[in-house]
């Protein structure tokens, strides 16, 4: 495809009608083309940031790119390909969906593993070669393009709304997964990709009133300028976004409870479970941890440190952080961190320090969450919980 665009370059250049050729609209489209290839060049290709999530998206916007390099008319009849264009447009358009979910899953779940039924998201896309060759090629009374045009694009409506409620539900168990094993939540929440959910869906609802409308060529530009940004927001977010589950559970678990879990499994749905006692003890565990080690001073901490140190699986950790000290783990160790805070700030030693300086000391990444958690807990900022605390 390279070469078929630099042909195009010198297509361009030797051709008189270059201005006339190019209008803002076939400008629009052009960045459509490449502004996602650039984006997919980053994020294949950049070293320090590998991760399947990158993968996801930059196969997205190669996928991006080639759909409106064969729906760009001003580039193909000139490369002399409008022949076989038409045969992958909708198998394209019927691809792009599945992908916007598979990134959205490579983010949000742990050990995430793209698996052969996952093939089966693709059956749509794959049909539709045959159709389409079959409804352009053939003539066929029965499957002409037009209905076949009317088919893609009801389907791909229908995937819009799978798939974006697919991933809103990703979404919601990845913000319970926040509280339950991570203390922080700086880089992690994902909202962009709440915003950019539903931006999919507003832009999509969009694309489907004009093309019922048949009012496609009225609202061009405006078509092409939101998907402009829609892209540029995608990949802009992508690249900046860090890989967020990047810990495993610790290989030599403590055999101990492993053996107990095993032998007191459900023999109904042979659920493994701890009892009481073992509850307890792992509760006392858990607690002596941050008592001796502080490891709540840690600002990236997880439960997975919590995990290695201990020898077992963050499950049973973030089980008994739950029902014995009612609390999720990022609150549990909030409070750490805020008693630790409290100290600091009546402390005559520390009264050099600003609000975000005890803020840093004490495990927290931003003045802002450490604003919030402390409140939540004390019911008084930083600040009022100082100057109350020194005039008594």
């Amino acid at each position: 495809m390279v070469m078929l665009f630099v042909y195009q370059l010198i297509f361009i250049f030797k051709n008189q009608n270059f201005f006339n050729m190019y209008t803002f609209n076939n400008i629009l489209h052009f960045l459509l083309i490449f502004q996602p290839l650039i984006f997919a060049l980053q994020l294949l290709t950049y070293k320090h940031v590998k991760s399947k999530a990158n993968n996801f998206l930059g196969t997205l916007m190669i996928l991006v790119s080639v759909f409106y390099f064969i729906n760009a008319q001003f580039l193909i009849e000139p490369l002399q390909i409008i022949s076989i264009s038409p045969y992958f447009v909708f198998p394209m358009l019927l691809t792009i969906n599945p992908f916007y979910y598979f990134y959205t899953r490579s983010l949000t779940v742990e050990d995430n593993k793209f698996c052969t039924i996952d093939l089966f998201h693709f059956i749509p896309a794959v049909l539709f070669i045959p159709l389409s060759i079959i409804a352009f090629s053939a003539e066929s009374s029965i499957l002409t393009p037009k209905l076949i045009k009317s088919i893609a694009t009801a389907l791909y409506n229908g995937q819009v709304f799978l798939y974006a409620l697919l991933m809103i539900l990703l979404l919601k168990k990845h913000h319970i997964n926040l509280k339950n094993y991570f203390s922080f939540k700086e880089s992690i929440t994902l909202n962009w990709l709440k915003i950019f959910v539903i931006i999919y869906i507003l832009i999509s609802v969009i694309d489907l009133i004009i093309f019922h409308i048949h009012k496609f060529n009225e609202y061009e530009s405006f078509y092409f300028i939101l998907m402009v940004l829609f892209f540029n927001f995608l990949g802009y977010f992508g690249i900046k976004q860090t890989k967020i589950y990047v810990f495993e559970n610790p290989v030599h678990e403590n055999t101990s409870i492993i053996q107990e879990i095993k032998q007191k499994a459900d023999e109904k749905n042979s659920k493994p479970i701890l009892t009481n006692e073992r509850k307890e003890k792992l509760m006392l565990e858990i607690l002596d941890l941050m008592e001796k080690k502080k490891m709540y001073l840690n600002p990236s901490l997880t439960i997975y440190d919590l995990s290695k140190e201990l020898n077992i699986n963050k499950t049973y950790i973030s089980l008994v952080v739950n029902e014995n000290l009612q609390e999720n783990f990022n609150n549990f160790i909030n409070r750490y961190r805020v008693n630790e805070a409290k100290i600091l700030l009546l402390s005559p030693d520390y009264q050099n320090l600003t609000i975000e300086g005890i803020a840093n000391m004490v495990g927290f990444n931003s003045k802002t969450s450490f604003n919030a958690a402390f409140k939540k807990i004390t019911g008084n900022t930083p600040s009022d919980y100082k100057t109350k605390n020194q005039e008594k």
